[in-house]
């Protein structure tokens, strides 16, 4: 990628609804989806991070059948994705179900717009010179 410089992975894409985001521990923490559409990556050289101290926003990641959030009831299910919930969540669902235009709870969804048509997390690495 030619953004910033380059550098960057790709480390979550979604644009057309054609893989399902509601997955359990297992598929976040291998990688599921492909390359050429939609996908979350792992792979050996990218750790995830699943504890506090890692996280973006303060908590674990949970999913359906891993709830590690904050809250009385697993934030996952309710809002049919994976992510760092923390008390469930405020304006992100990221991996929230693909539902273009629909401002709903469980809908992928980031700030205050609803049912997005797609998203991209990404992060931009740096080499350290010895």
């Amino acid at each position: 990628m030619d953004t910033d410089g380059g550098g960057w992975t790709i480390f979550q894409r979604r644009f057309n609804g054609s893989v399902d985001f509601y997955r359990n521990f297992s598929d976040y923490e291998h990688g599921f989806g492909h390359v050429a559409g939609e996908y979350w990556l792992v792979d050996s050289s990218l750790t995830f991070f699943t504890d506090s101290a890692h996280t973006p926003v303060g908590s674990a990641f949970s999913t359906y059948d891993h709830d590690v959030d904050n809250f009385a009831t697993n934030c996952a299910e309710t809002f049919k994705g994976g992510w760092w919930y923390n008390a469930c969540y405020y304006l992100i669902n990221l991996n929230g179900l693909y539902k273009p235009g629909i401002d709903e709870t469980t809908s992928m969804k980031y700030d205050m717009s609803g049912g997005l048509t797609s998203s991209t997390i990404m992060f931009k690495g740096t080499v350290k010179k010895a």
